[in-house]
């Protein structure tokens, strides 16, 4: 087990909150930014799937799959795909297996139990900020055996830089700090810009595509003011942030994500 990974935390935050975002997003974002954290994640995955899972009965995985936040909504766009989740948290495979009636497995994302080329897409979400530089090469590695050739994986991690724009580079959590000792949100580690592709240049593999929420990063502090004082102005302000994400995504360096959309090489 990675140092970095803590699963009996996560085993707490699915019995806390179940399948409400907070068990696999932030707790003390409040639940409009969450949910718009939660939509554009959605979009990203059901964009990079759409080209080649539009027919027929592809096989996906979902690593980190938690309660199934992302698997219910691949399987209303993708009503033939079948989806099959493996999580580190015990509750959490239980909860994916209720929640979206397909199957899930127990195991660490560094040594998937799967044969090579079984899946014709993966789905990765925030879960490479949990482990150790060693276990991120070796579960790129494994993702990529697990591919079928052209087939596509879905990554989407934190950005260092969008991370640091956000908080005023470490000021506003060291503020937050003086008044709540609940200490951080998930833990993990932050990915330099180019870190992720640094560790794919080894492997067969090919970014297709990088996009970001550069909107909702730049104005994530006065967002989460406005929620706090009115959800009308946060709505408004989200309809604005939404246009900005959909029209400039290719400005991925100043995002607090990244997605990432990779194929496995012939």
């Amino acid at each position: 087990m990675s140092p970095l990974e803590s699963p009996s935390s996560w085993e707490e935050r699915s019995r806390a909150y179940r399948t409400d975002c907070r068990s696999v997003l932030f707790r003390s974002l409040p639940p409009s930014l969450n949910q718009y954290i939660h939509e554009w994640h959605l979009r990203k995955v059901i964009a990079a799937l759409a080209p080649s899972h539009g027919n027929g009965h592809p096989r996906v995985l979902d690593i980190g799959a938690g309660y199934g936040r992302i698997a219910t909504a691949v399987q209303q766009a993708f009503p033939g795909a079948r989806i099959t989740g493996i999580d580190a948290a015990f509750s959490f495979v239980a909860l994916f297996r209720e929640t979206t009636g397909g199957g899930a497995v127990h195991a660490n994302a560094r040594w998937l139990p799967f044969r090579s080329e079984a899946f014709d897409s993966v789905i990765i979400v925030t879960v490479l900020m949990y482990l150790d530089p060693a276990a991120v090469s070796d579960t790129l590695r494994e993702i990529i055996r697990v591919l079928k050739p052209n087939g596509v994986c879905i990554l989407i991690e934190n950005n260092k830089t969008g991370t640091n724009f956000y908080t005023l580079f470490g000021l506003i959590p060291r503020i937050k700090s003086l008044f709540h000792r609940s200490g951080p949100e998930t833990g993990g580690r932050f990915f330099a810009f180019g870190e992720i592709q640094r560790n794919l240049e080894r492997l067969p593999a090919t970014v297709l595509s990088m996009s970001g929420c550069p909107g909702f990063t730049v104005g994530l502090v006065p967002l989460f003011a406005a929620a706090k004082v009115s959800g009308k102005i946060a709505a408004g302000l989200l309809a604005l942030v939404r246009w900005v994400d959909g029209r400039w995504d290719r400005f991925s360096r100043l995002s607090l994500y990244i997605a990432y959309t990779i194929r496995r090489n012939p």
